[in-house]
C-alpha cells in the first residue's frame, strides 16, 4: 500500500498498546508521528525518542482511553476519559483543520445484540461502562462528522499482538496473558473450560485497515468493524501459545483447565467487517507470528 498523503501524524495515547504500536508503525514509514498522553515511565521516554507532541494540520488517530477494568471500577473517570476526552480531541482536531480523524472504539459498544450475527447495522445495547463510555465517544464522532470533520469510528474486536514495549497497559488481553504466564510460570491456568468462543484480530490487521482509512478519500461510513476472521475458543487459543513453545522454542508449557465452568458459555455470534473488506481489508491468521514477539519481548530466544 502507498504512503498517505498527510504532512503529520498525530496519535493520542501514543504510550499505550494500541497507540505505541501504531506510533512506531509510521514512525518507520518516515512521517513525522507526534504522540500525545500521560507521562510514561523513563524507559518508555527512551523508546519515545524522535516522536514529537503537537498539532498542526494532521491525521489525527485517538487511542486515548481508559481500560475496561478502569471503566468497571470508576465509571465515572470512564465518561470523563472515552466519552469528553473524545470530544476535546474532535474539537481540537476541528479548529486545527485536521485532514482526517480516526477514532478507535471497541466491540463492546454492541452489548447484548439481538440479532443473529453483528455488524454495522446492529443496535448497540452496551452493558458495560467499557462499552457505555465509548458509545459516547462514537456520538461526538458523529456529530463532529455532521459539521464536517472527516472523522470515522473503528470497532475492533478482540486484539492480539506485542506491545511496542513491555510497560504498555495490554497484559489482560487473553494471548498476552497467556504467553506471560508461560514464560514467567511455565503454566497458562484457565478460569473455566476456555469453550467460550471469540474473533481474534491481529494487531497488524487494525494497522492495516487504520492505513486504508487514512488513504484515499474520506470514508464514506462512520462506522467500521474491524475483525479478524479468526474464530477461536479461548482454550484453542491457549493451545496454540502452548505448541509454539514447544516446536520453534524447545520449551514446556502446561495448560490447566477446570473440569467444568460455572458459568455456560455464551453462544457464538458472527462478527462481520463487510464493510472495511471491501475496501481492501483482508485480515490474517497471525498468531504465531504475535506469540513469537511476545517470548522474544518477554526473554525468550526461539530457534
Amino acid at each position: 500500500m502507498g504512503r498517505t498523503d498527510y504532512s503529520e501524524i498525530l496519535v493520542t495515547g501514543g504510550f499505550g498498546y494500541l497507540g505505541g504500536r501504531i506510533a512506531e508503525h509510521f514512525r518507520h514509514q518516515g512521517y513525522p508521528v507526534a504522540v500525545l498522553g500521560l507521562l510514561p515511565q523513563p524507559q518508555v521516554i527512551e523508546w519515545a525518542e524522535g516522536l514529537d507532541i503537537r498539532i498542526a494540520d494532521v491525521a489525527v488517530i485517538h487511542c486515548a482511553s481508559v481500560n475496561q477494568q478502569i471503566c468497571e471500577s470508576n465509571p465515572a473517570q470512564s465518561v470523563l476519559v472515552n466519552g469528553l476526552g473524545t470530544f476535546n480531541m474532535l474539537e481540537k482536531a476541528r479548529t486545527s483543520k485536521a485532514q482526517r480523524f480516526i477514532y478507535f472504539s471497541t466491540f463492546h459498544v454492541y452489548g447484548r445484540v439481538a440479532a443473529s450475527e453483528i455488524d454495522e447495522e446492529a443496535i448497540p445495547r452496551p452493558v458495560l461502562h467499557y462499552g457505555i463510555s465509548h458509545l459516547l465517544g462514537e456520538m461526538f464522532v458523529s456529530q463532529a462528522r455532521a459539521q464536517g470533520l472527516a472523522a470515522v469510528s473503528l470497532r475492533p474486536t478482540n486484539g492480539y499482538g506485542a506491545p511496542a514495549h513491555l510497560w504498555a497497559d495490554s497484559w489482560m488481553l487473553a494471548l498476552n496473558d497467556f504467553c506471560r504466564s508461560g514464560v514467567n510460570e511455565g503454566r497458562i491456568v484457565l478460569a473455566t473450560t476456555g469453550e467460550q468462543r471469540r474473533d481474534f484480530v491481529s494487531i497488524r490487521d487494525i494497522i492495516r485497515a487504520l492505513e486504508i482509512l487514512l488513504g484515499g478519500s474520506p470514508p464514506m461510513d462512520a462506522v467500521y468493524n474491524v475483525g479478524g476472521d479468526n474464530v477461536l475458543s479461548i482454550r484453542e487459543l491457549a493451545q496454540r501459545v502452548v505448541e509454539v513453545a514447544e516446536k520453534d522454542y524447545g520449551r514446556r508449557i502446561s495448560l490447566e483447565v477446570p473440569r467444568e465452568s460455572k458459568q455456560p458459555a455464551a453462544p457464538w455470534k458472527p462478527f462481520r467487517c463487510d464493510r472495511i473488506k471491501k475496501l481492501g481489508y483482508k485480515p490474517r491468521d497471525e498468531i504465531r507470528e504475535a506469540v513469537r514477539e511476545l517470548f522474544h519481548l518477554l526473554g525468550w530466544n526461539g530457534k
